[in-house]
């Protein structure tokens, strides 16, 4: 009996965020979306984690590396090299 009505209020409250989704109607379909869900956390969702990571700890040191002196000198040299 609880199922049924927790089951109920999922549907009404997944209608009343997106009208086009559908809550799947079978225990079959809706163990399917579950493994799809942990494929996509385990899969996908960690690689671009890592990516981000990976890119924010680049991006810290750029700003380290930019704000240094070291930078600003080396710069200088750099393009009175490149440009002359």
């Amino acid at each position: 009996m609880m199922f049924k009505i927790l089951f109920r209020w999922l549907n009404q409250s997944i209608e009343s965020l997106n009208p086009n989704s559908v809550l799947p109607i079978d225990y079959i379909e809706l163990k399917s979306l579950i493994a799809d869900l942990k494929g996509f956390r385990l899969e996908e969702y960690a690689t671009k984690h890592r990516d981000k990571l990976k890119l924010n700890s680049i991006y810290s040191e750029l700003q380290v590396f930019n704000s240094s002196e070291f930078f600003r000198l080396h710069f200088k040299t750099y393009l009175r090299f490149y440009f002359s």
